[in-house]
């Protein structure tokens, strides 16, 4: 691909493989990759959820949309997880490429089954919070330019998908 994409936005439920297919997307198109999540620990001096809890989410979500307003292209983001809910994100997502990587409950589940960092799934009830946060979000990721299931693919396997997503769009243009 010669010319660079502009902003690359991976958005998805916690779990989905964002920054894990970040990474590889960044190698591949060679163009740097925004962890927003990692800018705003670095940033703050606090783990995620030291921010939720320090600030409540509500707080949270403006400093994560400072982040995302930053960041300039050409660059793949790696979203938070409930970066879609506010609408000046969304409006920004939809200048870039915006792709939704999919996951199901049960998946996103296991892969999280041992991950105690994630402030919005302290409860026992795992299952059911996600599948009521997936369920509350599905407008929102239904915006996105692009769906990508992730459910039986590896990061690479959704990398290369977004690829041919990316080359069809440059060949349109």
């Amino acid at each position: 691909m010669k010319q660079k994409p502009r902003l690359v936005y991976l958005s998805g439920f916690m779990g989905s493989g964002k920054t894990s297919v970040g990474k590889i997307l960044s190698i591949k198109l060679n163009i740097p990759l925004f962890d927003t999540d990692k800018i705003l620990t670095q940033k703050t001096g606090f783990t995620i959820e030291q921010l939720f809890k320090k600030f409540g989410e509500s707080h949270f979500r403006i400093l994560e949309s400072k982040v995302i307003s930053s960041i300039k292209g050409p660059a793949v983001v790696s979203l938070g997880g409930g970066a879609i809910l506010s609408a000046n994100n969304r409006q920004r997502f939809q200048k870039g490429l915006w792709f939704y990587l999919k996951t199901s409950p049960a998946i996103i589940e296991k892969r999280l089954i041992n991950d105690t960092s994630r402030p919005l799934l302290k409860k026992n009830n795992k299952r059911q919070i996600i599948e009521d946060l997936i369920r509350q979000r599905q407008p929102y990721y239904n915006l996105a330019h692009f769906c990508i299931n992730t459910d039986n693919s590896n990061p690479p396997q959704v990398a290369q998908k977004i690829m041919g997503h990316l080359r069809k769009q440059h060949e349109k243009n």
